[in-house]
């Protein structure tokens, strides 16, 4: 296993890059990584911000926009080897009165924030005076 960075979204284990890795080895550091995330992730303080990429984002935000990223980019794996992946699901937040709202599959609104779609060509749909514009604008990335 590789070393432990501190401070970068918790303590996640650090490996050289390597450009030839045997599958079974990549899998292993995979592994290693994705059963640290949660505890990581947990263990910040309260009003904690982690660094990534080009901003910094509360534990909370970093969690929701790597599960949203993954789904999306398994569909990038999944979508041209033709094997089903869970693309159906519904999720409801927020304050079912709020004057905008989103709604459709969750699959398809992770793949807009992806930029693996356009909103034009899913079934989340928009609406309210601000529903629009947040679809337009919604990355599950940072910047």
């Amino acid at each position: 296993m590789g070393q432990l960075i501190p401070g970068r979204a918790g303590s996640f284990p650090a490996f050289p890059c390597s450009t030839s890795i045997a599958p079974a080895a990549l899998l292993r550091r995979w592994r290693t990584v994705a059963f640290a995330t949660p505890e990581a992730l947990r263990s910040q303080p309260k009003g904690a911000r982690l660094s990534w990429v080009a901003t910094s984002l509360s534990p909370a935000t970093l969690a929701t926009t790597r599960l949203a990223e993954h789904w999306a980019h398994a569909h990038d794996v999944t979508d041209p080897l033709g094997i089903p992946y869970p693309d159906g699901e519904l999720w409801r937040f927020g304050d079912p009165s709020a004057p905008s709202t989103i709604s459709g599959s969750a699959a398809e609104f992770c793949r807009v924030g992806a930029r693996r779609l356009s909103p034009a060509d899913t079934t989340p749909k928009a609406s309210g005076p601000y529903g629009p514009q947040a679809l337009a604008v919604l990355r599950n990335y940072a910047l």
